[in-house]
């Protein structure tokens, strides 16, 4: 895949998570075919930033945060945040071509995450 549009972006939460990713995709050789992109928290997802999704098949794997109450609402917060990510691009003139989400399985530890994954399987 040589034209960046081609290439799906994969949306981590955090730098450490976008760390992992990167060495597992270069231990596999397919670094070259995925953009990565490290949102710094659930909550931030800048205006603008919308632009750069355009055409682009987008892959989102946010944290695992287990359901808190908060302020007398329940929230899970990684989940949430996909959520409002996938409403905010579906909602612009600059729609992906395609949106995927990773749904961590249940009984997973309260905020696992990408880095989490690799480190339990041996990688980084």
């Amino acid at each position: 895949r040589t034209n960046k549009k081609d290439r799906p972006i994969i949306v981590v939460e955090g730098q450490w998570d976008l760390l992992a990713m990167d060495h597992v995709l270069k231990s596999i050789g397919k670094h070259k075919e995925y953009d990565l992109v490290a949102v710094p928290g659930t909550h931030v997802f800048k205006d603008g930033w919308e632009k750069h999704f355009k055409d682009r098949d987008v892959i989102l794997i946010y944290d695992n945060d287990h359901e808190k109450t908060k302020g007398g609402r329940t929230v899970a917060g990684g989940r949430d945040g996909m959520d409002r990510v996938q409403k905010r691009l579906v909602a612009t003139d600059c729609l992906p071509s395609r949106i995927r989400r990773i749904d961590w399985p249940k009984g997973l530890a309260d905020g696992f995450d990408v880095r989490d994954l690799f480190i339990a399987r041996g990688k980084p």
